[in-house]
């Protein structure tokens, strides 16, 4: 995943392009001072959709969470230091700046513990 990211973020209307766009110009900025470069750094735009539901959510978070894994560059998602996965499960540090209470409240088992039932879902058992 050295070529991409992937985000899950709640934004209001006409919030994503300018917010993307600061985000990828500040860091396109600070590598090529980095690495003493010009130009562009992204191949192309970003794309980003709506998640429509929870089925959504939960499919799309899966989806993210085992990229690195299917890319080959890490053997479990938790493994991935990019991610806020290994926070959500209680694995390491929680990033500040995620909230996981919406990816967690798809989970409405009482007998069971939401943290598990995520990752069960994320590893497909």
């Amino acid at each position: 995943m050295g070529s991409h990211y992937h985000l899950i973020v709640e934004v209001g209307d006409n919030v994503l392009p300018p917010a993307m766009q600061s985000l990828n110009w500040t860091y396109a900025r600070a590598f090529n001072d980095r690495h003493r470069l010009r130009g562009h750094v992204q191949f192309d735009r970003y794309g980003s959709r709506r998640i429509v539901d929870e089925d959504d959510l939960l499919g799309t978070y899966a989806y993210i969470a085992n990229n690195p894994v299917e890319a080959g560059m890490c053997q479990s998602p938790e493994d991935w230091a990019w991610s806020s996965y290994a926070g959500t499960l209680g694995l390491a540090e929680a990033h500040s700046f995620v909230d996981d209470s919406l990816m967690l409240s798809c989970f409405k088992w009482p007998s069971e513990d939401a943290r598990a039932a995520l990752r069960r879902h994320v590893s497909g058992r």
